[in-house]
């Protein structure tokens, strides 16, 4: 009977320190429950090759066992971290390092672990998959990025001591939970059937090992707690150990980064040098193979020059060969005769005078046709037209000059010498430009028997030294022989010759300007005035060069404001030239006529049935180194040209009483207006000045090709019997 009381007060004291030790061994895994953590990313390929290759059923936890399960996550999570990309910077991977050991205390929980067994080839697990008492933390470091935050190595250790402190606060915490019991002399408000049922829960080598005296149980328990300290430090230890590995891992792959960065630094800057030394070697090549292009164009072009040499030499020779056999071929009588005539004295005309002109442009038929006409008024002189594309029937217009001693025109490289083809007197060259250079040969071959060249200018620039043209370079041999007459078809074009070109020359060639002349491009052509009320346009159709749509405006508006003017009614406009027809207004549509591809004789005909002539220049280019067309035609014509002063001063063969002279502040239709105002008598005598202007210019054409000719100085020798071409007809 005395024993129950003693022995129920043990039973009470083993229920006491059984429910004690639950509640620090509780306590003391709540105090670090916030620092177990397992990643968004969680893969448990290493735990369960470490941990859970067995599964795990209806088993308690021993505080042990939960310290294992704890480390496996810690491990997992630190083998996470060392799959991420290696940072840059050593002290970043120190930094995942103290994270990682901050995060090493686990969550012991007395729930049963699920089954689960993992492989090295198992997918990462659901979240679903994780044990119940490992339930995933967010921690807010991590949430910062913590693994990027620079620790440094030295503060992995400084993490690790963090831990000290709280192993001695448990162990501190554990004795003064058993001297309390002492303290409450045994006494516990707790359930007695509740505790009894958490005692049959425990182990069974737990409660056999328990004692019935207080300083066992008191022995027991230190134990125990000892135990789960000694498991705490050896996991601590291997997480300090694991993090230390991570680290050399992390320094290892960054110098291996470190070193394959060097390499392909090392290989990029190999390349370049190997492409900088290609470019090189290729421009080098390049240099090479234009060097030999250079090379073989300059053998090549000596070769070119030493075949035309060996050519003109050969012509010459031929020549030379051919009049010696032809004085072998005459009779005795005219073999008497054929000795060389001493030369033709200055200011008499040889007999004949041969006289070849060339045109090689295929234009400037007016002006050749001016040449014709103006020296073929020369006694005995035969002229030879070696012409390239004549245009617009000119023909029928020479035909009209009844000449005698005109040849039937041939082609302009059929040029050659010969017996029935004898050295000329004069060239005539229409288009010097041109007839230089694709006649070469055959103008050397003239120039050096002794032959003179009139070289008619078109285009003034083109003659200056420095001239892409090089027109100069060409003409150095004919102004050194002293050989050559430069003609100009209007004073103003001659002027800008002397003023612009001639000083860009060499000195010794400058004085050649003495030898400047002046020919109007004009002759004469039958005018047969029709009874019609008209004026022409003359260019092109461009809205550019003129405001047609202004014209046709103001035309219209004569015929509508004065409806009894018989003139007015009658009035109609020719459209001379080529291009996009303007478009013209329907009242006024049966009254403006184009007239396109006209014939020389055709042309002229409209023109002298008109009462004025409207040019359009292209550009002011006309009014100093050009000379248009339009204003010799008109004197052909007949026809006065409508123009300001300026076109007067620039024309300077035109006079005041020649021309319909237009004010500063008049219209094209200002003066068609107050022309018409004057009455068809005063109309008709202008025109008539007009002509006889015309006749005027071809009579000093006349007289300017006579004293020209007979200041040359003939060197052509020639026999005493000259022999005009044979089977010449004249009439063609």
């Amino acid at each position: 009977m005395l024993l129950r009381p003693f022995n129920t007060l043990i039973a009470l004291f083993v229920v006491v320190v059984t429910f004690l030790a639950f509640s620090i061994l509780y306590s003391s895994n709540s105090s670090t429950e916030e620092v177990v953590h397992f990643s968004s990313s969680y893969s448990p390929t290493k735990v369960s090759e470490s941990r859970f290759e067995k599964p795990v059923a209806d088993v308690k936890v021993s505080p042990v066992a939960a310290e294992d399960v704890a480390s496996s996550s810690v491990i997992a999570t630190a083998e996470q971290v060392a799959a991420q990309p290696v940072s840059n910077e050593v002290d970043s991977s120190a930094s995942s390092a103290s994270s990682l050991v901050e995060s090493s205390k686990p969550v012991v929980n007395s729930e049963t672990v699920d089954q689960h067994t993992y492989s090295e080839n198992s997918p990462a697990a659901p979240e679903s998959a994780y044990p119940p008492h490992a339930q995933k933390i967010t921690d807010p470091v991590s949430e910062d990025n913590s693994m990027n935050t620079q620790i440094g190595e030295n503060n992995v250790a400084e993490a690790f001591s963090d831990t000290i402190p709280k192993k001695q606060a448990l162990t501190e915490e554990k004795e003064d939970a058993i001297e309390g019991v002492g303290e409450n002399d045994g006494q516990s408000s707790t359930d007695p059937v509740a505790l009894n049922d958490a005692i049959t829960t425990t182990t069974a080598t737990t409660t056999a090992s328990t004692t019935s005296t207080p300083e066992n149980s008191e022995n027991s328990e230190n134990d125990t707690d000892q135990s789960v300290i000694d498991s705490k430090d050896e996991v601590l230890k291997s997480t300090f150990a694991d993090a230390e590995e991570i680290v050399t891992q992390k320094k290892a792959e960054a110098d291996r980064k470190a070193a394959e960065d060097q390499r392909k630094a090392d290989l990029a800057a190999e390349e370049e040098q190997k492409a900088a030394e290609e470019k090189k070697a290729d421009e080098k090549k390049k240099a090479a193979e234009q060097s030999a292009a250079l090379a073989a164009y300059a053998a090549a072009e000596k070769a070119y020059k030493d075949r035309q040499a060996a050519r003109e030499k050969a012509a010459q020779a031929k020549i030379a060969s051919e009049a010696a056999a032809s004085s072998k071929d005459e009779d005795s009588s005219v073999a008497d005769a054929v000795v060389y005539r001493p030369p033709i004295p200055k200011g008499d005309l040889p007999n004949p005078l041969r006289i070849f002109l060339t045109e090689n442009g295929g234009s400037h038929e007016e002006v050749f046709a001016a040449l014709i006409y103006a020296f073929a008024q020369l006694p005995n002189s035969y002229i030879y037209q070696y012409l390239f594309a004549p245009r617009f029937n000119i023909f029928a217009v020479l035909k009209t000059f009844n000449l005698r001693n005109l040849a039937k025109p041939r082609g302009s490289t059929s040029m050659k010498f010969d017996k029935m083809n004898p050295i000329p007197d004069i060239i005539l060259g229409t288009t010097c430009e041109f007839d230089i250079r694709r006649l070469k040969n055959q103008m050397k071959v003239a120039r050096d028997a002794g032959s003179y060249l009139f070289c008619t200018v078109h285009h003034g620039d083109r003659w200056h030294k420095d001239s892409f043209y090089h027109f100069y370079d060409d003409i150095i041999p004919w102004i050194e022989s002293k050989r050559i007459s430069f003609v100009f078809l209007s004073g103003h074009t001659k002027r800008f010759m002397e003023e612009n070109i001639i000083p860009s020359w060499a000195p010794e060639h400058r004085d050649i300007k003495s030898n400047f002349r002046v020919l109007v491009p004009v002759f004469p052509v039958p005018i047969e005035n029709k009874k019609e009320l008209s004026f022409s346009l003359q260019g092109n159709y461009e809205s550019e060069r003129r405001d047609y749509a202004a014209i046709f405006k103001q035309f219209e508006s004569f015929t509508q404001n004065a409806p009894e003017n018989s003139n007015l009614q009658k009035l109609r406009i020719h459209l001379i030239g080529h291009g996009k027809h303007p478009e013209v207004p329907p009242a006024i549509k049966d009254r403006v006529e184009f007239n396109e591809g006209l014939e020389f004789a055709e042309f002229y005909k409209i023109l002298s049935d008109s009462f004025a002539l409207l040019p359009a220049f292209a550009s002011d280019e006309y009014y100093d180194r050009k000379a248009s067309s339009s204003v010799p035609a008109s004197l052909i014509a007949g026809v006065p040209i409508v123009g300001k002063r300026r076109l007067l001063q620039t024309y300077d063969y035109l006079t005041e009483d020649s021309i319909w002279l237009q004010q500063d502040n008049e219209g094209d239709l200002d003066v068609i207006g107050r022309i018409l105002e004057l009455g068809e008598d005063k109309i008709a005598e202008q025109k008539a000045r007009t002509n006889a202007r015309n006749k005027e210019v071809v009579q000093e054409n006349i007289g300017k090709a006579l004293t020209w000719s007979k200041e040359i100085e003939y060197k052509v020798q020639r026999t005493g019997k000259e022999v005009v071409k044979a089977g010449w007809t004249w009439d063609w």
